[in-house]
């Protein structure tokens, strides 16, 4: 959405879920924004201006602002993500232009190492609970989960959340991105996939966690965003098979109407 150069603006510094964002009332051109910071729009409650409720990438009803970050969040499916006053800090620093922000928070501490406020998850029970409130409507058992964080741990990476965000560690060279469940679940689900597909004794234990891992794949924007075009490809075949009958079935028909309508018209001269 077009709106101020950001570059040319100051913002008010705060916290959002623990990590150090800038804050205006302005709109701003979101193609300005510099490679390695994140632009959001912020939403406030019908009630009140100053109380935010959901960020996302663009608001249009109930606009409380722009949002610039180091770190991406975890938007959910519908490219929005829902806050409580906890997640916010409005009393953490003073006023920064963009480049302050930049030159004071360099890219490497926040987004490849994990902040202090960050929690690493180890047990299912844990990712259950968390996955279940990050994710309200998300069916996940202890089990799926289990299964989730051994992928995880046999491919060399740990998780940690702080607040609805997850991140995750390579054990290797202790580098942290930020990533989403949905990337997490995807992840997995892949990684069993090639695992039961490459081998020619396909153990039955991973055709039953490509099960389990199916209906927690099924819950995530990808998932969903497979089905439909499932669907769609189904619906495809379907209407080209109705078509195809439909022309087997009136074929002699038309070629009837042709030789008896359009043919002596071309004949007579009136059809070119």
């Amino acid at each position: 959405m077009a709106g101020h150069n950001l570059m040319e603006e100051k913002f008010e510094e705060i916290k959002v879920f623990g990590s150090p964002a800038l804050l205006s009332g302005q709109r701003f051109d979101h193609g300005s924004v510099p490679e390695g910071l994140y632009i959001y729009e912020v939403r406030h409650s019908a009630s009140r201006w100053d109380e935010p409720v959901q960020v996302a990438k663009c608001v249009v009803n109930n606009f409380m602002g722009t949002l610039v970050t180091r770190t991406p969040f975890a938007l959910q499916e519908d490219g929005c993500l829902g806050t409580v006053s906890a997640d916010w800090d409005f009393e953490y620093g003073t006023n920064l232009t963009v480049m302050g922000f930049m030159d004071r928070y360099p890219p490497e501490p926040y987004s490849h190492k994990v902040k202090e406020n960050y929690i690493g998850i180890t047990k299912p029970e844990t990712l259950m609970v968390w996955a279940s409130l990050a994710r309200p409507g998300l069916e996940i058992s202890e089990e799926q989960a289990g299964l989730v964080l051994n992928f995880m741990e046999h491919q060399g990476y740990t998780l940690s959340v702080s607040g609805r965000q997850m991140a995750k560690t390579d054990i290797t060279d202790g580098k942290t991105i930020p990533c989403s469940f949905d990337d997490v679940t995807s992840t997995v689900y892949e990684w069993n996939y090639e695992m039961e597909h490459g081998q020619a004794d396909s153990r039955a234990d991973l055709g039953n966690n490509f099960l389990l891992l199916g209906r927690l794949f099924a819950q995530t924007a990808y998932g969903k965003e497979c089905n439909k075009l499932a669907a769609g490809i189904v619906s495809d075949r379907k209407s080209s098979r109705q078509e195809n009958n439909v022309i087997q079935e009136t074929g002699p028909a038309v070629t009837g109407l042709n030789e008896t309508y359009i043919t002596p018209a071309k004949k007579q001269g009136r059809v070119r």
